[in-house]
């Protein structure tokens, strides 16, 4: 029973491969290098990118230059300015710099949006963000 619980975990959450059916060639995939920011916190959040391969990690840096890294993106969880979007906030909540090289998908964060909006499965899944 805890490995099929699992299992929904894992498919509940709202990842590239989820979502790659609905681009339609809306996408771009760019790779990043190791140290490379991929989005700088307090930027319009205009893009929606999805990590393919490496790491990324989440920082926010203080105005007594002090950084704290608070969260790790991959593959299985690396979604860039999706809640930023679903939240309609106007500005990335993090800086997002490569711990790996990175192979990202970029998507305009409208077209994202209006995806989501449009199909009640991706909805939910977006929930487990």
């Amino acid at each position: 029973m805890t490995q099929n619980k699992n299992s929904k975990m894992e498919r509940a959450i709202l990842n590239y491969t989820e979502i790659k059916p609905f681009l339609n060639g809306t996408e771009q995939r760019k790779i990043y290098q190791i140290g490379d920011r991929i989005v700088e916190r307090g930027d319009h959040p205009s893009n929606v990118f999805f990590i393919i391969k490496g790491s990324a990690m989440g920082q926010r840096n203080y105005e007594d230059g002090n950084r704290f890294n608070y969260f790790e993106l991959d593959s299985t969880n690396g979604s860039i300015g999706l809640l930023e979007i679903l939240g309609q906030k106007n500005k990335y909540v993090a800086t997002i710099t490569c711990i790996t090289d990175v192979e990202i998908i970029k998507v305009p964060s409208e077209v994202v949006y209006k995806i989501i909006m449009s199909d009640m499965d991706l909805l939910k899944k977006s929930l487990y963000l």
